[in-house]
């Protein structure tokens, strides 16, 4: 059976660090019964200095026949006892969630520098590459990777793009790398979801990531203020940036009455999915300016109702379905 030995900074039950933790899930979920899996990662939620409740620190714990996971808890780890790590296993392929993680990306990159390694590498940046994240802390992260890619770090690297936005910033970076877009991979369906009875003029929306600048929410509820009819938007993400939340707290107290913003926090995928099973949208706001307004045709109050946005002066209609009755605002230009 090949074998895959993946490094995560934050891996279940830490939760507060979004979609990179649901997202390797998935991956596990889907080949657990084809692949051997090691899965290397912290004992430490995001932002927390206290070890996980419920899991045992330092030794290769069994999740499944074929699933392992070790939470390192060292806050500082020996490149000669990642060395070892990586060579009693000996992978058949490498998977990195990062691109600037020292502790579960660099450090190994910096062995593998040194130490000749027949396993496959794939590494998929998970947004890090972004303009807009390349922004923060843009000395260190520019000086890094100026270093890497003088000596080569990336070399004979498989990167993996989620679309083809992501491929584009992965190649603004890395000229010659070699990327293949892979969507993020949904969890396995063991149930279908109900069946909601869409209201006229009534829309249940759901904003799901970390509240950040680069995340845009303020964008979304500025552009609420333009919309008529009835909306509950329930924000569900871990409040990373607290300035910023604050921020955006401040816009929905100014909304009109017609729209009510629920702020959830960080919660765990089980809890997520519960609180879905009531949402008829999901939106994801784009990073230019547009204006969202219900549609004028009407609907059935058993049919989904669609939405309109206009930027800068052309409309794109949005009925990308997201499950049973569940559709999906997406950025600018992939609209359906």
């Amino acid at each position: 059976m090949r074998s895959v030995l993946i490094f995560i900074e934050w891996y279940t039950p830490a939760n507060l660090a979004g979609g990179p933790i649901q997202a390797v899930q998935n991956i596990v979920k889907h080949l657990s019964h084809s692949m051997q899996i090691w899965i290397y990662t912290s004992a430490y939620d995001l932002g927390d200095n206290k070890i996980m409740k419920n899991i045992e620190a330092d030794v290769w714990l069994n999740l499944s026949a074929t699933t392992r996971v070790y939470y390192q808890s060292k806050k500082d780890v020996r490149l000669i006892d990642l060395k070892r790590m990586v060579l009693s296993i000996n992978p058949d392929v490498i998977y990195l969630n990062s691109m600037f993680s020292k502790h579960f990306v660099i450090d190994y990159l910096l062995i593998r520098l040194f130490e000749k390694c027949d396993s496959k590498v794939i590494l998929t940046p998970r947004g890090m590459l972004k303009q807009s994240a390349l922004k923060k802390k843009w000395f260190k992260k520019w000086t890094y990777l100026r270093f890497a890619r003088f000596f080569g770090l990336y070399n004979d690297i498989q990167f993996n793009a989620s679309n083809e936005e992501e491929k584009i910033e992965i190649l603004r970076v890395f000229p010659n790398a070699r990327v293949t877009i892979i969507a993020n991979i949904p969890p396995p369906i063991h149930s279908s979801p109900p069946i909601l009875e869409k209201l006229p003029n009534h829309v249940k929306l759901c904003f799901i990531a970390r509240i950040h600048s680069i995340k845009n929410l303020h964008f979304l509820l500025e552009v609420l203020k333009g919309v008529k009819i009835n909306i509950i938007l329930s924000v569900i993400g871990n409040a990373e940036d607290t300035k910023y939340t604050a921020i955006c707290k401040q816009i929905a107290l100014t909304l009109p009455l017609n729209i009510k913003v629920v702020f959830l926090g960080g919660l765990a995928h089980d809890e997520v999915n519960d609180s879905l099973v009531s949402i008829i949208f999901s939106s994801s706001p784009p990073s230019a300016k547009t204006t969202v307004m219900p549609s004028s045709k009407p609907y059935p109050s058993d049919a989904p109702s669609s939405f309109q946005i206009r930027l800068h002066g052309r409309t794109y209609m949005s009925t990308t379905p997201v499950g049973s009755y569940r559709y999906q605002i997406n950025k600018p230009g992939s609209m359906r």
